[in-house]
């Protein structure tokens, strides 16, 4: 990633909170996950301070058009997620189905 080492580092703890949750609570059947999605199309990332962190050299709109988004994925075809997507495997995660 590009001018966020903080965000990067966060996302690792927690991966780390995760897991270790996961040790201590599985003994009382209680499972942890963690969704850590990619560029989610949301406020967060379509917001004019974001797009001066990624590209200060542009106004507002042509940094949205050219952002470096794309160069973190590791997939050759960038587009960015939908939060929807998201929402459904958090309720599926939080029920009773994902425990079998």
């Amino acid at each position: 990633m590009l001018h966020c080492p903080h965000y990067v580092a966060s996302k690792h703890a927690v991966i780390g909170l995760m897991r270790a949750l996961a040790n201590e609570l599985a003994p009382h059947n209680i499972r942890v996950n963690a969704v850590c999605p990619t560029n989610v199309n949301t406020p967060m990332i379509q917001n004019p301070a974001n797009y001066r962190t990624f590209r200060p050299d542009l106004d507002d709109h042509e940094a949205k058009t050219l952002s470096r988004f794309c160069q973190q994925h590791a997939s050759p075809r960038c587009a960015l997620g939908r939060a929807r997507g998201r929402d459904s495997a958090v309720v599926w995660l939080s029920s009773d189905a994902a425990g079998s």
